[in-house]
């Protein structure tokens, strides 16, 4: 039963890892290419 956990929450985990280096990649796109935005 736990083998089946960890195998649920691998890819949720993974999605996750993805999304959070996509906001911090379009935040720093945002930046260099607005630099009024570079406030927060």
């Amino acid at each position: 039963m736990e083998k089946k956990l960890q195998i649920k929450l691998e890819p949720s985990l993974l999605l996750l890892r993805i999304g959070i280096l996509i906001v911090f990649l379009f935040r720093g796109l945002d930046k260099l290419l607005v630099p009024e935005h570079a406030t927060f």
